[in-house]
């Protein structure tokens, strides 16, 4: 019980849900809050996880390697298809629960910031609820089945301010990449892919918009 009080109560410090505009909102593009989700937010937040691991689970930052760059060649386009379905059917439900919109970059700087947040936010999030909150748990006894499952529920719980199309493609992407994950345990390559998807949801939208 320890260790999931732990695994909890780091959850609520760094992923409480519900901050943000909510289902329907809208959040304009800001240079200043992509400089303070990268350097005063995602980049702590990572250290701490890590610092954490280290000191429980003897686990250290792994370096990368060309057997990540493939493994996020096959992770990616998992995580696009599920994207690419959870919007189609996004889709239809938009007037029943409407999503939440957020503005893209507009220029080289703002898109340089938004592809730093990105890959940092994919390192974080898979430090957390893929190497962090995987083995914390399965060091508690618990199988990793059902670790896969709180993980996954966890994962869609912090992305519940997106609303329901994105609290089903965190769902769905959380069962993808943790059971890649324990098939074989790649911080970079999630990461990598992870990042690579978050980018390419602007660069749709982007272009969505100036059409």
């Amino acid at each position: 019980m320890g260790i999931i009080t732990e695994s909890l109560i780091l959850f609520g410090v760094l992923f409480l849900p519900g901050i943000g505009p909510g289902p329907g909102g809208v959040i304009p593009f800001s240079v200043n809050r992509e400089l303070s989700r990268i350097f005063v937010y995602n980049i702590p937040a990572f250290a701490l996880i890590w610092y954490l691991l280290g000191l429980t689970g003897g686990r250290r930052l792994p370096r990368p390697g060309l057997k990540d760059l493939s493994a996020a060649a096959i992770a990616l386009p998992g995580l696009l298809a599920i994207g690419y379905c959870v919007s189609l059917t996004g889709s239809f439900l938009a007037d029943l629960v409407p999503a939440i919109q957020v503005d893209p970059p507009g220029d080289a700087l703002q898109w340089v910031l938004t592809a730093v947040s990105s890959l940092t936010t994919g390192y974080l999030e898979e430090s957390y609820f893929r190497f962090y909150l995987l083995t914390r748990l399965t060091q508690g006894g618990i199988p990793p089945r059902r670790a896969l499952l709180i993980s996954t529920a966890l994962f869609a719980l912090c992305h519940i301010y997106e609303g329901f199309p994105g609290v089903l493609n965190a769902l769905l992407a959380g069962l993808f990449l943790a059971g890649l994950f324990l098939k074989k345990p790649s911080l970079h390559s999630l990461a990598w892919a992870h990042g690579a998807y978050n980018m390419t949801v602007y660069l749709v939208l982007a272009l969505t918009m100036n059409r």
